[in-house]
């Protein structure tokens, strides 16, 4: 800088020259302070943009101690051109007269002068200003001197700090104070409000200065309040503004009254002082007025918009086949709470498991899983629950042709399949024979319309038959469908049911058939010319006087022509018999209208015979269809065709009298099947320890394995299993029967599995599984 001084003569006279007009302006600075670079250098290389000398405004003021004025500072360049947006830096001369904030505001602190300087570039200018003593003030308040009030209402007040030359005091805060709250109270805006009978002195203060009212509160004068604006219903989340009609004894509005808004229950709805009432949970609400003593209320419904359904009991239901329950649905709003007054619509997925009516009753009709889905009767809302119906356990298990039954502990029969009663096969047990305590059942089907089956077997001691009769398989005498339970007058004690014959064994060991008899399958010798009669409808007597233990009627679906049909039984010696045309194991394969011993002098405990057909596909020489039998000791032989593997032996060579099969272990029982008149041909053992083993044909996993999914042109594809083979199964069973292409087996714990396929449609198994109804009896 010290260079800068040393300029030359022309510049001190340019300097000279903006001096003397700042004196005379009276304005700027008188420092002898030389052009400011704003960039920072010692000379402005631009005078334009260099600060010369600032302007402040006002030059003088005057103000009250108190008071506050602000100032404002301009830098100009030496051509007199203000140069804006400069920052600029206050100071007062005396502060402890006035005092100047970064913003020029200077605020009187003592009477007395002061200079206030703004620097700007370093360059500054000043102002003066005159501090005067403080002016008296006084408060003012609107209206008159003396209010009267009734309980309850409210006023407004307002107040202002006055100067005494009557110049009013800006953003002067007032003060309320009442010498008697509990009779007159004032909030800090001025409103009072009348609270109880009295009189009470309400000021306003500012500062040392106050100003005053009278309030004299009378008693009230209330007699009715009433709401308005309130509707029947409010969405939740909506908001309505209510308003409250207060009047005298007289009838006369009272007008300003101090309403006090209040909802019940809270947590459905809220309201404002200013009686704005918002929804916020569905149910019924009571918006109360209050003034004084007297109350005014109504009731708005507080309502949801639907978005889900909710259905009690919960999933998942179980239930035992026969019972039923109501279900109750209700439509919950965004809170999980009803929405009143909706109507449902009730379907269900399976009907022959569960059926559900209009309003929401269920009953269970047949075993396994049905999904109840109930929707909003515009159907914009779905919800659903699972119901499972449980079978009971079985202790008996009887499989036919197209139907299989089980009979619970109790004596109530479910069946499955062709079921009396039902128009088609049905993979679901249901109730059957309601009412009646069964046992000893024996079942078959014939291929029908209806594939109407029919049941034999006990009832309280009382043998009867039911359900399908074309053939005059039901023993009633007639060949008409038998709805009701057939009781027989003869004391038969088991049964033998076949699609078109069947058997049934007296108290005393003989037996009798009745039905179709185109192959000799009665036992009855003699008729017309010698021949045996075409069909029996009522029971009659086999031939030969023979005393039996078990008998069994060949059981066959399928057209009767060309069919070899037969039966078989052991006498309560052992001997096996046939009779009829087929397998009759007496070493011929010739028919025989009355019962023939069964070659081989074995000792047996059971025989069961499938029938066959004569058909082109087989040998010339091919016997017609395949029986088998347990002998006392627990061994099984088979005999008669053996095309699929039938008989068991390890080959497919046929035998007309009993062969072993390949398996020397100890058997409880053994069951024969076919479908397609010997088409498909099998068989299955029930071990001692359990296992079920089976053998022939298995097209439809009959055997208790998977089949053959290939083509059977396919050189891997292996159809025929010849050899005793256990099914696919941890299994333990106590009871098995077959019909058709179907398996079934019961364990010791009364659970029934199934395998294979039912006749004529329905479910198909490749591997045990328990039945519809029973898998829930596993999961415990």
């Amino acid at each position: 800088m010290t260079g800068w001084f040393h300029s030359t003569a022309s510049r001190w006279a340019a300097r000279s020259a903006v001096l003397a007009l700042c004196a005379a302006l009276g304005a700027c600075g008188t420092e002898n302070k030389p052009l400011v670079d704003p960039g920072g250098g010692d000379v402005c290389p631009d005078p334009s943009s260099c600060v010369a000398w600032v302007k402040v405004t006002p030059a003088t003021s005057r103000l009250h101690v108190g008071s506050t004025i602000r100032f404002t500072a301009v830098g100009f360049s030496t051509a007199g051109d203000p140069i804006p947006r400069r920052p600029v830096v206050w100071s007062s001369h005396s502060t402890a007269i006035a005092i100047v904030d970064e913003q020029g505001t200077v605020r009187g602190v003592a009477p007395g002068v002061s200079r206030i300087s703004a620097t700007v570039d370093g360059i500054q200018g000043a102002a003066m200003v005159t501090v005067l003593p403080t002016l008296d003030v006084r408060v003012e308040i609107d209206g008159p001197r003396t209010i009267e009030l009734v309980v309850g209402q409210s006023i407004q007040l307002t107040a202002r700090a006055v100067y005494e030359e009557g110049r009013v005091l800006p953003d002067a805060t007032i003060e309320w104070e009442s010498d008697l709250p509990e009779a007159v109270q004032v909030n800090g805006n001025g409103r009072i409000v009348a609270m109880a009978v009295g009189s009470a002195t309400v000021r306003a203060v500012f500062g040392e200065a106050s100003a005053s009212v009278s309030v004299r509160v009378l008693p009230p004068g209330f007699e009715s309040i009433r709401i308005s604006g309130a509707p029947e219903s409010l969405a939740i989340g909506d908001q309505v503004q209510l308003q409250a009609t207060v009047k005298d004894v007289q009838g006369r509005t009272i007008p300003d009254a101090d309403i006090s808004w209040t909802v019940t229950p809270a947590e459905r709805a809220s309201i404002s002082n200013e009686g704005v009432l918002i929804g916020r949970r569905s149910g019924i609400v009571q918006v109360r007025a209050s003034v004084g003593a007297v109350n005014g209320t109504v009731d708005v419904a507080v309502f949801g918009m639907g978005v889900s359904i909710a259905i009690e009991p919960e999933s998942p239901i179980e239930l035992d086949l026969g019972e039923s329950i109501q279900l109750l649905a209700a439509v919950l709003d965004e809170n999980g709470d009803e929405v009143p007054g909706r109507s449902f619509v009730w379907e269900s997925n399976s009907k022959a498991t569960a059926e559900v009516n209009a309003d929401g009753f269920v009953r269970a009709l047949g075993g396994g899983k049905a999904t109840i889905i109930v929707l909003s009767e515009d159907r914009s809302l779905r919800s659903s629950v699972e119901i499972r119906v449980r079978v009971p356990k079985f202790v008996e298990l009887s499989v036919g042709n197209s139907i299989a039954c089980g009979v619970a502990s109790d004596g109530r029969a479910f069946c499955w399949g062709s079921v009396p009663g039902r128009q088609g096969p049905m993979a679901i047990p249901m109730a059957s024979l309601p009412g009646y305590s069964v046992s000893g059942l024996s079942v078959s089907a014939i291929d029908t319309v209806g594939f109407m089956g029919t049941i034999c077997g006990m009832s309280s001691g009382s043998p009867f038959c039911l359900g399908g009769n074309q053939y005059g398989q039901a023993g009633n005498g007639t060949t008409t469908e038998v709805r009701e339970p057939y009781r027989f007058e003869l004391e038969l004690v088991s049964f033998a049911v076949g699609p078109r014959h069947s058997c049934g064994l007296h108290v005393d060991g003989r037996a009798f058939c009745w039905g179709e008899n185109w192959s000799g399958q009665l036992g009855v010798s003699g008729g017309p010319e010698g021949f045996p009669p075409y069909s029996v409808l009522d029971p009659v007597e086999v031939s030969g006087g023979i005393r039996f233990s078990q008998i069994h009627a060949s059981d066959e679906l399928g057209s009767s022509v060309g069919i070899s049909v037969a039966s078989c039984g052991v006498s309560i010696s052992g001997v096996g018999y046939c009779w009829g045309t087929g397998a009759l194991g007496n070493g011929s394969t010739e028919y025989s209208v009355v019962p023939v011993e069964v070659a081989g002098g074995l000792q047996f405990r059971k025989i069961e015979i499938a029938p066959g057909e004569e058909h082109p596909r087989f040998p010339a020489n091919s016997l017609l269809g395949h029986a088998c039998g347990l002998t006392v000791d627990g061994k099984v032989y088979c005999w008669g065709r053996n095309l699929q593997g039938q008989l068991g032996s390890g080959s497919f060579e046929q035998s007309p009298v009993p062969v072993p099969i390949a398996d020397d272990d100890s058997f409880l029982d053994v069951k024969v099947s076919s479908l397609e008149s010997s088409r498909v041909a099998s068989s299955c053992g029930l071990r001692a320890d359990g296992v079920v083993l089976c053998w022939g044909d298995n097209r439809y996993s009959q055997l208790g394995f998977p089949g053959c999914t290939a083509s059977s042109n396919d050189p891997e594809c292996v159809e025929y299993h010849p050899t005793p083979t256990p099914v696919q199964t941890d299994e333990r069973f106590v009871q098995i029967g077959m019909g058709g292409a179907y398996s079934c087996g019961l364990t010791a714990e009364g659970v029934a599995f199934c395998w294979g396929a039912l006749a004529g449609g329905g479910e198909s198994w490749q591997v045990p599984t328990p039945i519809l109804g029973h898998e829930r009896w596993l999961e415990r």
